[in-house]
């Protein structure tokens, strides 16, 4: 039993009696820790949602899961005053409702509804904006324009067993060889893929876009090229899936297996040339395919499986080198850098541009959460919404509107977004949700830990390794949420700005059976000071008495920096390893205070008055070196910069330390405008060099010392520019800024 010492609500306990006055106590108490630290859970209580999905250009679906079974009711309009109305009165706990007749660039507000005791309870209101809807256009409903003969079933199946088979529905697809389109058109109406077809017969090119203009799917959802095969007017790397039409009637294999291969994506992307199992048909061009797969594509660069006779399935490995960026600064040890071999300075070039612009995003100011990229999908988190896209393309898979996703200041809190080879972790309110990467369907749905039953919590540090999920919970209302107008550009050295935002634990879940492993919970942890690397989790923690008294998880008390201690947990189990009292810069009150672990070494970097650096030895705690520097300027983000570790250097303008000695490799480090802070690929540093009136970013070949400056692109005033699978990413970052740049898009490019 908790007990409030001295509180009205143990005198009055006090003076009850019977079980009667013990249940009326508990009601009351109940209501008062409801207004005083959060909702009361209730019957049909909201245990994660809403949020929008939009499914089609003019419909959405609103999905919610609650604690106990209780109708689906959604009312909703372009104004406060709703108007519209949907109802499914069968009692589910997964609720789902389809809002259809949706206006164009228009902002709704709904409400969700429950009924309990037989009265309509109703949410708080909630938005989203069709703005943000890149769904797919459907088929119309047409009838073919195509004339039916014995080839009309069969293109109808192999397109239904292509897509089976494969799970491409989604992105670029090329019908290399695609007579008059019949496979294309087939292939359109089945899925959300968006289809270009090519073949050198122009007069079947002619025919095929009459049909498919007929069909109201020419230039929205099919697009036919007439030209050569060999080669393509394509980007490399650029097609999700790959299919042949006249390679289905043909005597020969179409144009070159080399080409074919240069514009597949890598990491997944598919050709299938030929028949699915399930559709009966023979291949006379057999051993010429064969041949002509020989001549192009290298047996290591891409899984080949045959059906002798009947079809060749190429599946494109991922690029050889090519790194991720799987957590806020690229990895769970913070390290700022990719690991990206491919990426060179010299060599980059344009892949693509386009959406998601910028209107959608938080104003760049505010230092939001850094973009993801693995596995080939690039996932932004904007105004909150998130948006996951083609890394290769640009093509936008999905994109959830998500009320309360928002999180900002990201230098004194952490990422509330991570991923892994399949799966997107956000961290929403008291849960982390696991989204499937590519089409963003809920599959598991995490709790927090809570340290304290009778207090409110969000989940706060997230991380993904292995089968593991680590988080920590705060205190609900410590994460910065305010984003609109310069008191909230974050860049003064005030504490209303730079107070650290802490965690009262430390958690580790299974991401399979979502049990938890571990719990540890004994300071207040600095969210911005933990790492992960090599089986440990490393944090900086305060231990003093009005540090862990605070009411908040946003601490800019000075008790916040006495007593600490660096702690090493094992991450699998969360027994201690080590842990070392703590005594660093800290006064005046640190800008920003920052953990990173590489190659057997921690970094910690206190931004005070000028910056400070120390190294550990991350096995037991040892200190190895202390370094510190001058702020090149005390605004713009210029006190801030976080650690960028390549390697074997540490890059911390306009330094370079060696990690293992803490020697300077390299000193006077061109000095930049801009509110950014740099980020890196193995190889390169990529970041913003500018001067407020020319924007451009910049690729610093570290081999050669070369720099390359991409004229005209802009990027947050923390980290948007990231690398991945031989790319380099900016997602559009520009909202809300005044500076004098041009471009407002999101630009992938791409190595050599």
């Amino acid at each position: 039993m908790v007990r409030f010492p001295n509180s009205r609500w143990t005198r009055r306990r006090a003076t009850r009696a019977g079980c009667l006055g013990r249940v009326l106590w508990r009601l009351r108490l109940g209501c008062v820790l409801a207004g005083a630290w959060g909702a009361w859970p209730a019957l049909g209580a909201i245990s994660l949602g809403p949020y929008v999905r939009f499914v089609g250009p003019e419909e959405a679906t609103v999905h919610w899961l609650t604690t106990d079974p209780d109708v689906s009711i959604v009312e909703y309009g372009p104004t406060p005053g709703l108007g519209s109305r949907v109802a499914d009165l069968t009692p589910v706990t997964d609720h789902r409702v389809s809002l259809s007749g949706l206006l164009p660039r228009t902002k709704y507000h709904y409400v969700v509804k429950e009924r309990s005791t037989g009265q309509e309870l109703s949410s708080e209101v909630f938005e989203f904006e069709t703005d943000f809807n890149y769904a797919v256009p459907p088929a119309p409903e047409l009838p073919s324009p195509y004339s039916e003969d014995a080839l009309t079933a069969v293109y109808a199946r192999v397109a239904q067993g292509i897509l089976d088979r494969t799970g491409r529905t989604r992105g670029y697809c090329l019908d290399y060889g695609c007579g008059d389109g019949r496979l294309a058109y087939e292939l359109a109406r089945r899925s959300e893929l968006n289809v270009m077809g090519v073949a050198e017969d122009s007069a079947a090119i002619q025919r095929g876009r009459q049909a498919l203009q007929a069909a109201g799917l020419y230039g929205s959802r099919v697009t036919l090229h007439a030209g050569p095969l060999a080669p393509l007017p394509y980007a490399k790397d650029s097609f999700n899936l790959i299919v042949s039409a006249d390679l289905l009637t043909a005597q020969d294999a179409p144009g070159s297996a080399a080409e074919l291969y240069r514009v597949l994506r890598p990491g997944g992307g598919v050709a299938w040339l030929g028949y699915p199992p399930e559709v009966a048909g023979d291949l006379s061009n057999w051993a010429a395919l064969e041949a002509w797969a020989q001549r192009g594509i290298a047996p290591d660069q891409a899984a080949m499986q045959t059906d002798p006779g009947r079809a060749m399935v190429i599946t494109r490995a991922p690029l050889p080198g090519g790194g991720s960026w799987t957590h806020g600064y690229a990895d769970p040890g913070n390290t700022a850098c990719s690991q990206d071999e491919r990426i060179v300075g010299a060599g980059m070039r344009l892949q693509w541009f386009g959406l998601p612009g910028p209107r959608g995003m938080i104003d760049r100011g505010c230092r939001v959460p850094q973009p993801l990229a693995v596995n080939g999908v690039l996932f932004t988190e904007g105004l909150n919404r998130v948006t996951a896209q083609d890394a290769y393309n640009g093509r936008i898979y999905w994109s959830l509107e998500i009320p309360k996703l928002i999180r900002v200041n990201i230098p004194r809190d952490t990422s509330n977004l991570c991923a892994d080879e399949t799966s997107l972790y956000l961290a929403v309110r008291d849960r982390c949700w696991r989204l499937e990467a590519e089409s963003g369907q809920l599959r598991q749905h995490y709790p927090l830990a809570s340290p304290n039953p009778f207090l409110t919590y969000d989940w706060g540090y997230l991380a993904t390794v292995g089968d593991h999920l680590y988080g920590s919970s705060v205190k609900r209302g410590a994460s910065y949420t305010e984003y609109s107008g310069p008191a909230h550009w974050y860049d003064s050295l005030g504490t209303a700005s730079t107070a650290k935002v802490c965690s009262d634990n430390l958690f580790c879940r299974s991401k399979t059976s979502g049990e938890t492993c571990w719990t540890y919970a004994q300071g207040v942890i600095v969210n911005s000071a933990i790492a992960m690397g090599d089986g440990r989790v490393y944090f900086v923690e305060s231990r003093h008495a009005v540090a862990k008294a605070q009411r908040t998880g946003r601490i800019a008390v000075a008790h916040l920096w006495q007593d600490l201690y660096l702690v090493a947990l094992d991450a699998a189990t969360g027994v201690l390893a080590w842990e070392r009292p703590l005594a660093v810069s800290v006064a005046p009150y640190p800008a920003v205070f920052f953990l990173c672990y590489s190659r057997g070494k921690l970094l910690l970097m206190s931004s005070t008055s000028r910056f400070y650096l120390y190294a550990f030895a991350a096995d037991d705690g040892s200190v190895l070196w202390q370094k510190n520097h001058a702020w090149l300027r005390d605004n713009h983000g210029g006190h801030m910069y976080h650690p960028v570790l390549v390697g074997p250097t540490v890059y911390l303008e306009p330094y370079a330390y060696d990690l293992v000695t803490g020697n300077v490799v390299q000193s006077g480090l061109p000095a930049r405008a801009g509110c950014s802070t740099l980020s890196a690929a193995a190889n390169m540093i990529h970041g913003v060099q500018l001067n407020y009136d020319n924007a451009a970013l910049c690729f610093w070949d570290l081999a050669t010392n070369q720099r390359r400056q991409m004229v005209g692109s802009r990027a947050s005033c923390w980290m948007s520019v990231i690398s991945a699978g031989g790319l380099v990413l900016s997602p559009t970052a520009s909202a809300g800024c005044t500076c004098r740049y041009p471009l407002q898009t999101s630009i992938g490019f791409a190595a050599p």
